[in-house]
């Protein structure tokens, strides 16, 4: 369709823009490949429970404007709708008619939803939806041969304008039976990522390209998942290189047809990059994303739009104008511990031959300020306050680190007390994962907060204390 044609143009003109929309969060397992579900994994991590299905603030994202006037989302985007989720959940029913109505307003995005749930298709549906909205892609799961046997008749014969198979996480053969050809713009095809991951097999994926190829239908590798079987030899691929090795196959087919949705190699790795950094994100302002950061270089331990630059060891913390300039407030000798926290929390969370000592403390917008880093950004009417710590190895010999949980911290900053903040962070002391130190080797850690900006603003007699199991491991006080 030309004016699908026409928004991937624009998306491309602004940079590539895609949006996400999440306009609810929670799923339940509904088949073999939501065994392992990315969601679930995720929210398992912070005591979530992903069965619960709730709608989230950001459901009304696509008509809301800007101070000027303008959509939040540009047009011309590409909308990644309900990843957190599956957008025909029965646990949805009461607000997918509104959901529907927004895409119907905002006929200059292109929305795109993947369903496992093929078969509610119907009753889901929108009085005027005809045989589809031409700014809707609906994408539905294969992830073997019974779903195969199962979704495509009720898929195929389902009144929608622009249709993908998905067939990830591949975990067997799969045989469409000829039955590709005319009606389907893409199948993706891809392993499956993280640690318990089931192998998939390269000669799948090959003969998946061989039909969609003999049917004149796009075909997209997306990734090749934690485990590839090819010429007899398994390979574990870092999650990192999934999606860069996979293209590197050269096994992306795309189809001529003027009038296609499917996207184009440019376009397939547009996505994957874009997939990769967001679908854990549970809003639009997620809590965790790739993004680029300008250094501020000013000096003064200013925070620009975007970054934060420490000040010196002897500055204080200042607050600027519209407190949008948070500082560093840092003094390796300022520290003062009690009941022996900085010996207890490491061996609360399972850590052994190592030592913890203070380091620093940040305020700001997000932290870290890098470029290109996993970044967390403050939420609505908060700062992030990060107390900087360096665990060293101290036993004599290498050391695997892995957070056993359990550990409650709680930063006092005035009168408020708030509990620290689990991030995705590589170097968060709470959730380490599978670290290694050689002997005499040293890690920067890092505890996050939360902080109202009023408490934030001005920060005294700062405190962090811990508990496990209700047993209290001390206070660290930084003046």
């Amino acid at each position: 369709m030309k004016q699908i044609k026409h928004t991937f143009e624009e998306k491309k003109k602004m940079g590539g823009k895609a949006s996400m929309w999440n306009l609810w969060h929670g799923c339940h397992k509904w088949s073999e490949g939501c065994r392992h579900c990315y969601v679930y994994r995720t929210d398992g991590k912070y005591g979530k429970d992903s069965s619960v299905v709730t709608k989230t603030e950001k459901f009304g994202l696509p008509l809301q404007k800007k101070k000027n006037g303008e959509y939040k989302i540009p047009s011309g985007n590409l909308v990644y709708t309900c990843f957190t989720s599956d957008f025909l959940i029965e646990d949805a029913d009461e607000w997918r008619a509104e959901a529907w109505e927004m895409m119907r307003i905002r006929q200059d995005l292109h929305f795109m939803f993947i369903t496992k749930r093929i078969d509610r298709l119907q009753q889901c549906l929108p009085p005027d939806w005809g045989d589809g909205y031409d700014n809707v892609t609906i994408c539905c799961t294969m992830e073997n041969q019974d779903r195969v046997d199962y979704r495509l008749p009720i898929y195929k014969e389902s009144p929608i304008k622009h249709k993908i198979i998905i067939c990830e996480p591949l975990l067997s053969q799969i045989d469409f039976r000829g039955e590709l050809e005319g009606w389907v713009e893409q199948v993706v095809a891809g392993g499956e990522s993280g640690k318990e991951a089931r192998v998939c097999n390269y000669d799948w994926v090959l003969d998946i390209r061989r039909q969609c190829v003999e049917a004149h239908v796009g075909f997209w590798f997306k990734q090749t998942g934690s485990y590839l079987l090819k010429d007899g030899h398994e390979y574990k691929v870092a999650r990192q290189f999934q999606h860069s090795q996979a293209r590197k196959a050269e096994l992306n087919y795309t189809r001529t047809k003027e009038d296609d949705v499917t996207l184009t190699n440019e376009d397939n790795d547009l996505v994957a990059e874009y997939i990769a950094g967001t679908l854990l994100k549970y809003s639009y302002d997620n809590e965790w994303k790739y993004q680029k950061l300008n250094s501020a270089q000013n000096g003064g331990g200013t925070i620009s739009s975007s970054g934060i630059q420490k000040p010196s060891q002897t500055q204080s913390a200042i607050t600027g104008h519209n407190n949008t300039i948070q500082t560093t407030k840092a003094s390796g000798n300022s520290a003062n511990t009690s009941a022996d926290l900085l010996t207890g929390l490491p061996t609360a969370l399972g850590f052994n031959g190592v030592t913890l000592t203070y380091k620093d403390y940040t305020v700001g917008n997000q932290y870290p300020a890098d470029n290109y880093v996993v970044s967390v950004p403050s939420q609505t009417g908060c700062k992030v306050v990060a107390v900087e710590m360096t665990l060293t190895n101290t036993s004599g010999s290498t050391v695997n680190l892995t957070s056993s949980g359990g550990v409650v911290l709680k930063l006092t900053a005035g009168s408020t007390a708030v509990s620290n903040y689990a991030s995705m962070l590589k170097n968060d002391i709470t959730t380490l994962k599978n670290v290694s130190l050689a002997a005499g080797e040293s890690k920067e850690v890092v505890v996050l907060f939360q902080v109202k900006e009023s408490d934030a603003n001005s920060l005294a007699g700062l405190v962090m204390s811990a508990t496990s199991s209700g047993t209290s491991l001390g206070s660290l006080t930084i003046n």
